[in-house]
């Protein structure tokens, strides 16, 4: 692993890939291998609360022997003064997964084995990772899963957020958490470490977010029209979901008890006469079933 000058590397990007406001950029370089850059104010704030440096969990990287499918940084890049600013990830031919679906055809979007096929290989990814000792805080996040419909190959690219074994990751507060009463949850978080329970409430909203438009990251906190809490049933009967069985792995996600079940499981009997459709609600297009 090579430290160079920020500076330096600015001329070979190519194309933005992601942003997440106030924190960090995704670029794409021209010879393929992806450029994490973080805002000053990030770098500084997660050293301050979390007590972990960022620039050392990336350093110390390199001994680490992680899955194929885990990008791994390859060169580090600072400022002027000194300060950590970047690292580099190598190439990955594919695009951002939630950016492939929102691209497919009308006709593949209501097909649900599209979804879960797709769901089904970053399941298998995450649980084969999961008995590596590494956890995904992050996986919710735009950008962090890379897919090729070509070849149906992934990769993840979001080193940083990982929790690998007792390193920590620096995603403090994971989305996938939502609401503030579920920060502590020990289901999801003991001693400062994420369990892998996270990850698989993370594929049910990452699953749910693509195949259904809805944010499930929403459930538990106030809906600012009614002022009242929103429930995991009201997202489902947002989208006229009516398995039981697949409102039963949502409902225990989002409880503090019971061991998370597979959505892929859940869906996968799901086939072509369950297309999915789409009903306008107040000006928002949002996806429904038929017959669930």
């Amino acid at each position: 692993m090579e430290k160079y000058l920020f500076e330096r590397v600015l001329g070979d990007i190519d194309k933005k890939v992601s942003e997440v406001e106030g924190e960090s950029f995704v670029y794409r370089l021209k010879n393929g291998s992806f450029l994490k850059v973080f805002t000053d104010d990030f770098v500084r704030l997660n050293e301050r609360s979390n007590g972990n440096s960022l620039e050392l969990k990336i350093l110390e990287s390199k001994n680490l022997k992680l899955p194929y499918y885990l990008k791994k940084p390859q060169d580090v890049f600072y400022r002027k003064d000194s300060m950590f600013k970047a690292y580099t990830i190598s190439g990955f031919d594919g695009i951002d997964l939630s950016k492939h679906f929102h691209t497919m055809g009308f006709f593949e979007q209501m097909l649900p084995e599209v979804y879960t096929k797709v769901y089904r290989r970053i399941e298998n990814v995450i649980n084969d990772a999961n008995k590596e000792g590494i956890v995904f805080p992050d996986l919710c996040s735009y950008g962090n899963i890379l897919y090729n419909p070509r070849t149906g190959s992934l990769a993840l690219i979001d080193y940083d957020g990982l929790q690998v074994g007792d390193d920590r990751s620096i995603i403090y507060l994971s989305d996938a958490l939502g609401n503030s009463s579920q920060y502590n949850n020990p289901k999801y978080k003991r001693n400062g470490l994420y369990t892998s329970e996270l990850d698989k409430k993370s594929l049910i909203i990452h699953y749910f977010a693509n195949a259904f438009d809805i944010n499930l990251s929403e459930v538990g906190k106030i809906n600012p029209y009614t002022n009242s809490i929103i429930t995991v049933s009201d997202k489902m009967d947002e989208i006229g979901m009516r398995d039981e069985e697949v409102r039963s792995v949502v409902e225990t996600a989002f409880s503090d008890k019971g061991e998370n079940g597979s959505i892929v499981s859940a869906v996968s009997k799901f086939d072509y006469e369950d297309s999915i459709f789409f009903t306008e609600k107040g000006k928002t297009l949002i996806k429904g079933r038929i017959r669930f």
